[in-house]
């Protein structure tokens, strides 16, 4: 049990207390860091928008597909998903973050599943290497964290789960505190120690990147609202997240931006060790879904070469529970041609400064099958 003078837990992550929430921390976060979809008002029809070159600001929806499809833009319905699509055929998920999107005042939302055509190979591949672009250029990016599909929607009720207990104090003041289950923070993000039940979005390949990426993310789960920006991170109960966890997004901007050469090798090596934990649902995804992130590093340190480096550099071992792909996905000695989880030995980011962990790779050249 836990005990916090702070407030009581929520009894709901309903709209009205999302927008409470997201609105006191995007003022302060704009303010001080530096860090689609048509969706129209009320519950009217939505309609799909070829943006061209428009200006505009825009929320991302980061959520899972799960089992049962979500509504898809396809070569069938795409002439009639610019005309508008309906209301009532949306998900509830889609439904509750079209209508935070329009209780923010923001005019577009970018839903995957609806902005890339899933089953034309080519748009998905051109539109799929865009992803990355589109999650670091948002508002805003929500994440249905704690839905496994679109059924979910992204509220929950619980009831309350906190108990008022009245308290003296040393000098006989009364004080009242809110007593209540030691919650599963999200600062704890290393994969395996996911509640697959509280945050099955984070068991996700494609995620990371999306959540890496976005200059803000707001986590709808099952407990209360998240917040993470990359310079700090909240819950809704009024903890702000410990960066000594080195998966938080604090840290790892931090680390992203060091002048230090090896904090920039441990982030992508700390990236990669994550990345091979989560879960994708095509083994082909493999690099396309890492791509953003790897691109990312590579603008900030060495260039093409660099990028090279941190899509096939052998430095991370394998683990037992790894194995090889039988069809060609990459180089024999690279991280990426294994399917499992990779590990490495532990060292201080110190230690990698003057490290040689790579032989000079001069050009590789990729064509994905994906």
């Amino acid at each position: 049990m836990c005990m916090t003078p702070r407030r009581p837990e929520p009894d709901e992550t309903n709209e009205r207390a999302a927008l409470i929430f997201a609105d006191k921390l995007l003022s302060h976060c704009r303010s001080e860091h530096n860090c689609a979809i048509s969706v129209g008002a009320h519950d009217d029809d939505i309609e799909l928008v070829c943006s061209g070159t428009l200006r505009a600001q825009y929320v991302c929806l980061s959520h899972c597909w799960g089992s049962r499809q979500p509504l898809k833009t396809t070569k069938k319905t795409l002439r009639s998903h610019l005309r508008k699509i309906p209301w009532e055929s949306l998900p509830n998920t889609f439904r509750d973050a079209i209508r935070f999107t329009r209780a923010l005042g923001i005019p577009y939302i970018w839903i995957d599943s609806l902005c890339i055509i899933q089953d034309d190979r080519h748009d998905w591949l051109r539109e799929s290497q865009k992803v990355a672009r589109i999650f670091q250029n948002c508002y805003l990016t929500v994440a249905a964290t704690a839905g496994a599909d679109g059924r979910a929607g992204l509220y929950t009720y619980r009831g309350a789960r906190s108990t008022p207990v009245t308290t003296t104090t040393v000098d006989g003041r009364a004080q009242t505190v809110f007593v209540r289950a030691v919650p599963n923070h999200m600062d704890k993000w290393a994969s395996n120690r996911f509640n697959r039940k509280d945050f099955p979005l984070l068991t996700r390949g494609w995620v990371l990147q999306e959540r890496i990426l976005s200059p803000r993310v707001l986590h709808f789960g099952s407990r209360e609202l998240l917040w993470e920006c990359n310079k700090e991170s909240y819950c809704q109960c009024g903890t702000q997240q410990s960066d000594e966890h080195e998966f938080t997004k604090p840290a790892l901007h931090a680390q992203k931006h060091s002048d230090i050469h090896g904090d920039m090798q441990h982030y992508w090596r700390d990236l990669v060790e994550e990345y091979s934990r989560l879960s994708l649902t095509r083994s082909s995804d493999k690099l396309p879904a890492i791509a953003g992130l790897a691109s990312d590093v590579s603008s900030h340190r060495g260039g093409a070469q660099y990028l090279a480096e941190g899509y096939f550099g052998n430095d991370p071992r394998y683990a037992e529970r790894s194995y090889r792909r039988t069809r060609w996905r990459a180089p024999s000695w690279s991280w990426a041609s294994i399917d499992g989880t990779i590990m490495r030995p532990q060292m201080k980011p110190s230690s990698l400064t003057n490290e040689q962990s790579f032989k000079t790779i001069s050009k590789i050249i990729l064509k994905s099958d994906a």
